[in-house]
């Protein structure tokens, strides 16, 4: 679940000013990439400007407008550098090496992190994936 800061519970109370922000792309796709996997690591994001996302910005001023995506607790921050540091390098990689899902036995592309038909993560199955 992406956070919406106007409906954070008040045990959960988050102050803007301690948002650190993670990730920025005109694409909004990205940016929910990004967010998805960083929850799947436990990480607590917001995500803002999302419909404003990829606008070129008001005509005269032409100041584009970017999907942002924020680690909402501060301590969580070098965590999710890390992850994204993660998710950046299986990005790149090429996916020509399938693997097959030890649980429910689906092919998955090379750079997938969890199985796309159950969610296993493929460093659970361990080496001989």
């Amino acid at each position: 679940m992406i956070w919406d800061l106007d409906n954070i519970r008040p045990d959960k109370e988050i102050s803007r000013n301690e948002m650190r922000k993670i990730f920025e792309s005109p694409n909004l796709i990205q940016v929910r990439l990004v967010a998805s996997f960083l929850q799947n690591e436990d990480i607590h994001v917001n995500l803002t400007n999302q419909h404003q996302a990829g606008n070129p910005g008001v005509p005269h001023w032409a100041i584009p407008v970017n999907a942002k995506l924020w680690v909402l607790n501060p301590a969580q921050y070098d965590q999710a550098t890390a992850a994204l540091a993660k998710y950046w390098d299986k990005q790149s990689q090429e996916a020509s090496e399938e693997w097959t899902c030890a649980k429910c036995r689906e092919m998955n592309p090379g750079n997938f992190l969890h199985c796309w038909q159950c969610g296993l993560d493929v460093e659970s199955m361990g080496p001989s994936s």
